[in-house]
Order: structure tokens, then C-alpha cells, then sequence
């Protein structure tokens, strides 16, 4: 899974290119999800989280304050989506989890945990909350539409 700080550094070097300006705010308890829209001064257009723990526990929460505040948000968590978020991709954490009871069935067979592979996950997910999008007033392009694992109508 890729790192929140690997994410960060790879959407600061992107944003430019895109002619967008990337705002960083980090959140660092869940009461400070409330905060974020307004510590840009109401100029923030849209919300991208980065992969973390209290993030993914949190993927609710953020999705009711992302659509207090009518704000595209982005996660890699597909919980956010399901909960109103405007779309999520990641990996799926079930097939991720099935990889690393592999892994420890290995190391409880005996197998030395340095001598195993480091594995990525296999398979990701896309999923699109369209009631969000519509909410939004937002068009999905199409060729996100029929890539999308799931949609939620």
C-alpha cells in the first residue's frame, strides 16, 4: 500500500503540471476534520485524503463534512464513498488481508519473515457515489463510469 507521505510528495510534484494549487492541511485527531474546509478560508474546491489510520476510521466523518461544505473528496478507502464521498480507489483490504494471512501462515509453517516477498496489494477498486456526484452537480466521464468496479446510485 502506498504510503500517505509517498502519496503527498506524488500530488505536490503533479499539482503544478495540472495548473491546480495543492493545499496541505494535516489532520492529526478527528476533531479536526470539522476545521479543514475553513483553514483555507472557504477556497478550498475539493478534498483529497491521504492513506491513514484515524483517515480510514474517520472515512464517515469526512464524507458528511466534505458534503456540509459541497466538496468533491477523494479517498483510497472505499468506505468514504459508500458513506457520500464522491469517489474512492485503493486497494481492496479484504483481498488485502487474505494476502497477509498467507504470509503469516508462512511464518507460522516456519518460514523466516525475512526471506518472504514483500507483496503489493492485488487487486484495487474503484468505486463512484453518482447520488453525490448528481448532489453536486457534477458529470462523471464516461470512461471513469465504465472503469468503475462499483457505482453507487
Amino acid at each position: 500500500m502506498t504510503s500517505g507521505r509517498a502519496l503527498l510528495d506524488a500530488l505536490q510534484n503533479a499539482a503544478p503540471g495540472l495548473n491546480m494549487k495543492l493545499q496541505v492541511l494535516h489532520i492529526h485527531a478527528p476533531a479536526d476534520i470539522d476545521k479543514a474546509p475553513s483553514a483555507f478560508g472557504g477556497h478550498a474546491q475539493a478534498i483529497i485524503t491521504v492513506p491513514s489510520t484515524m483517515l480510514y476510521n474517520e472515512s464517515a466523518h469526512l464524507a458528511r463534512v466534505a458534503a456540509k461544505h459541497r466538496l468533491p473528496g477523494t479517498s483510497m478507502f472505499v468506505e468514504f464513498a459508500d458513506a457520500g464521498g464522491l469517489l474512492a480507489y485503493g486497494p481492496n483490504l479484504a483481498a488485502t488481508v487474505e494476502q497477509w494471512a498467507v504470509l503469516l501462515a508462512k511464518v507460522l509453517d516456519g518460514a523466516k519473515p525475512g526471506d518472504l516477498p514483500i507483496e503489493r496489494p492485488l487487486k484495487f477498486e474503484l468505486v463512484v457515489n453518482m447520488k453525490t456526484a448528481r448532489a453536486l452537480h457534477l458529470t462523471v466521464p464516461d470512461t471513469v463510469l465504465l472503469r468503475a468496479d462499483r457505482l453507487i446510485k
